[in-house]
């Protein structure tokens, strides 16, 4: 639970990995949202809408589409609470311009990011949209809506495979050459070759 007034408690938040700002990181730069009006969390398949032979895997007529986070937040210059452990490197937080510069050099770059919200951390995202807007209600802030879509990252690893030859009737079969060495050819390809 996170109570504003107490110290203790919100910096070992911050050493237990509780966040009380969200924030986007590609694990050199990371961009601190002052505030975060709403979040949301998308997860939704593709499910095939024919007839499925009784017995079969169903696996293959469902197709699970990547999560996606929809955010509006606010970026602000104003000084961010004592109480928060982010507060103690305030001279490091970037102003509204750095920081809305850098949202929109990942869009661009198509940067892997990891998003850190108050009680939950997604990795591998990137940022589909980005679209800005002021009001009365940012203030002197810039208000963002912003759309994270999940990528799958595939892995693959180098299998060595040994192929042992085939025997027929107790003999390896391998590709027969002349004495002399030459490979020998077969009589289409003798003809057309």
């Amino acid at each position: 639970m996170y109570l504003p007034n107490s110290i203790p408690t919100t910096i070992s938040d911050a050493f237990m990995g509780n966040h009380t700002r969200a924030f986007l990181s590609d694990g050199t730069n990371d961009c601190l949202f002052n505030v975060t009006l709403d979040d949301s969390e998308q997860d939704a398949s593709d499910v095939s809408s024919h007839a499925i032979e009784d017995g079969s895997d169903i696996s293959d007529h469902v197709i699970q589409k990547p999560k996606v986070i929809n955010l509006n937040i606010v970026l602000s210059d104003e000084s961010i609470s004592n109480t928060t452990p982010m507060s103690y490197a305030a001279a490091f937080i970037d102003t509204i311009q750095d920081r809305k510069q850098l949202l929109q050099n990942w869009m661009d770059d198509k940067t892997i990011l990891t998003y850190h919200g108050h009680d939950v951390d997604i990795d591998d995202v990137v940022i589909e949209s980005l679209s800005r807007n002021h009001s009365a209600d940012t203030g002197s802030g810039l208000g963002l809506s912003m759309t994270l879509v999940q990528i799958n990252i595939a892995t693959s690893e180098e299998v060595i495979v040994k192929f042992n030859t085939v025997k027929k009737a107790g003999k390896s079969i391998t590709n027969k050459t002349k004495k002399d060495g030459v490979k020998q050819k077969s009589i289409l390809a003798s003809m057309f070759g």
